[in-house]
């Protein structure tokens, strides 16, 4: 009994982490077993999802994410041209960021272009002819915001924003 218990409160996780998932493969099984009536049936069918989900998930076909992994990998390659599907969204498309928030850990000009490495470890490069005026101190803060035609403005320290491309991983 304890051990149709546990399965079965396994099989309802499972169910309810599903939508997270493509439906389809190892989590599809598991939403079928849903669906028999008889119990000892429902309870071999779960036995049997489980396994062919857990065999998935070993081999590496099926990645299980928390929603906090997904932000945080958007948020590292903001800046890239990444088509990543994210797994939470529910019309199949990515969820884009708009903007995101740094700090500056080193600035640097050259040729008249600056570069600037934020504390994340991201490096932007200038691409405008602009000539910004900002703090170039350690800890100020950085926004860089998506702009038109796949560009993105950078603004340090509130100062006006430049041009700038994502270089580094």
């Amino acid at each position: 009994m304890a051990k149709t218990i546990r399965i079965a409160a396994f099989g309802a996780a499972m169910l309810l982490a599903a939508p997270a998932f493509a439906q389809d493969g190892a989590t599809a099984d598991l939403v079928r077993c849903r669906a028999t009536a008889d119990d000892a049936a429902r309870l071999a069918c779960y036995d049997a999802a489980v396994t062919a989900f857990e065999t998935a998930r070993a081999q590496g076909e099926v990645v299980v994410l928390s929603r906090s992994e997904v932000a945080e990998t958007q948020r590292r390659s903001f800046g890239f041209d990444l088509n990543v599907l994210n797994p939470f969204n529910s019309d199949g498309q990515p969820e884009e960021l708009a903007s995101v928030d740094g700090t500056l850990a080193r600035a640097r000009q050259a040729g008249g272009k600056w570069t600037v490495v934020l504390q994340d470890g991201s490096t932007w490069k200038q691409l405008d002819n602009a000539t910004p005026y900002f703090r170039t101190a350690v800890g100020t803060p950085v926004t860089i915001r998506r702009a038109t035609l796949g560009s993105y403005l950078m603004s340090i320290g509130g100062a006006a924003p430049l041009r700038v491309r994502r270089e580094n991983p």
